[in-house]
């Protein structure tokens, strides 16, 4: 039966037309990937790993959120990681590089995106062999992503609202 439902809602992913129907029907895509046997079905369609590495380039939040919820349940749930990091997607963007775009889009602004594409990442880097897919200049641009995103949060930290809002909070001193 899931597979039925996964052959239903599949061909919604690029549906254009109606954004809530692509969104709604990977959330539902997203709900099937933490069973095995589905994560299994996924890895083994080229053209659903495809559609998934370019929704991953949406502008729709909520559809790059569950998309990278399904490549997390993949990573955690599915036998053959590898078909999924294999694949190219648009200007043959593979799905580590497309992870990295939603971690460095959302940054600050949107924590539980930034969570979830860096949670997908951190499990897409236990793949076995999982080496032979991350190059040197991905792993460079995260460095320098982590890098900015700590100087961003230890300026947050020292800025003039935080010292006011830490003065009024902890009391003058006095």
């Amino acid at each position: 039966m899931r597979a039925q439902i996964f052959q239903a809602f599949q061909p919604y992913l690029l549906a254009t037309q109606n954004e809530e129907i692509q969104i709604e029907s990977c959330r539902v895509l997203s709900n099937l990937s933490r069973h095995a046997s589905c994560c299994d079905l996924y890895l083994q369609d080229n053209t659903f790993l495809k559609t998934i590495n370019v929704v991953l380039d949406h502008n729709l939040r909520d559809l790059v959120y569950y998309t990278v919820g399904i490549v997390i349940n993949i990573s955690i749930y599915g036998k053959n990681v590898q078909n999924l990091l294999t694949i190219d997607g648009v200007n043959n963007a593979s799905i580590l590089e497309k992870l990295f775009d939603v971690l460095k889009d959302s940054n600050l602004e949107d924590m539980d995106l930034a969570r979830v594409a860096a949670k997908a990442l951190n499990n897409l880097q236990k793949v076995p062999d999982a080496s032979k897919y991350w190059n040197e200049g991905l792993i460079e641009r995260l460095t320098e992503l982590a890098k900015s995103l700590c100087d961003d949060l230890d300026g947050i930290m020292v800025s003039p609202v935080f010292e006011t809002v830490t003065h009024v909070l902890v009391g003058s001193g006095n």
